[in-house]
């Protein structure tokens, strides 16, 4: 039919014998160009299990960008958000991690995120009590309200250089978080919620240290106090 001989470039539509129909002008007859038929990707918020990360996803936009959903169990102890994940040939960038994505799994001890997500959704990894260690991926600009409320074992965490926003609550109840670096240059008032910081590293104020870039110094020594950190703990650069 039309749509068979349309996926074929001008040397293969005659190499394969087809005659033109009589309502297709030479004109019309495909050129060079490949044709991929649009019909072939998923649409926008397909939603799909991808076996080698183990976890769900759903389609942002058509054949280029995926949400990560959640894990397809809630009992791993490491979850890795991959760069790309593979569905039906077509390959995607994992841009965003859905709020709620691992709310409260109770033995996730390991979280390492790719380079591809721009935003960590709310409550993504609320009251995950086991987790410890947390890799930021590179290209994070947000990191959503409440993302790491109440990860009570949670010690230390670096917030990448692309972070712009911070939610509200974001590291609330955080109560063994004593290290943190951040390198990003472009947190103000404004850009961080409302008690991100708050009760964090409550077992031992005095042993709070967050590195700040050198230039920010006095700055975010003002609004990490702003928004709950308490007045006990370092800032250094």
């Amino acid at each position: 039919g039309y749509a068979q001989m349309r996926t074929l470039n001008r040397t293969q539509w005659v190499e394969n014998g087809f005659e033109l129909p009589e309502d297709v002008t030479e004109s019309d007859a495909p050129d060079d160009t490949e044709y991929e038929e649009e019909d072939d990707l998923p649409e926008e918020g397909t939603e799909f299990t991808d076996s080698a990360s183990k976890a769900n996803y759903e389609s942002l936009v058509e054949g280029e960008e995926v949400i990560f959903v959640k894990p397809d169990k809630k009992t791993y102890t490491k979850i890795t958000i991959p760069n790309t994940v593979t569905y039906e040939g077509v390959t995607y960038k994992v841009t965003e991690i859905a709020d709620n994505a691992c709310k409260g799994n109770s033995k996730l001890k390991t979280v390492v995120i790719g380079s591809n997500v721009n935003t960590i959704g709310t409550r993504a990894f609320y009251g995950c009590k086991k987790l410890t260690k947390v890799t930021i991926g590179s290209n994070v600009e947000e990191i959503g309200n409440s993302a790491f409320q109440s990860c009570i074992a949670l010690k230390k965490i670096t917030i990448p250089a692309s972070v712009t926003d911070i939610g509200s609550k974001a590291f609330y109840g955080c109560k063994k978080l004593m290290n943190m670096t951040i390198k990003s240059t472009e947190l103000t008032n404004d850009s961080v919620g409302k008690s991100a910081f708050k009760n964090m590293g409550s077992s031992n104020y005095k042993k709070v240290t967050i590195k700040v870039p050198k230039k920010q110094l006095n700055a975010y020594k003002k609004t990490l106090v702003k928004r709950g950190l308490s007045k006990k703990a370092k800032v250094t650069k």
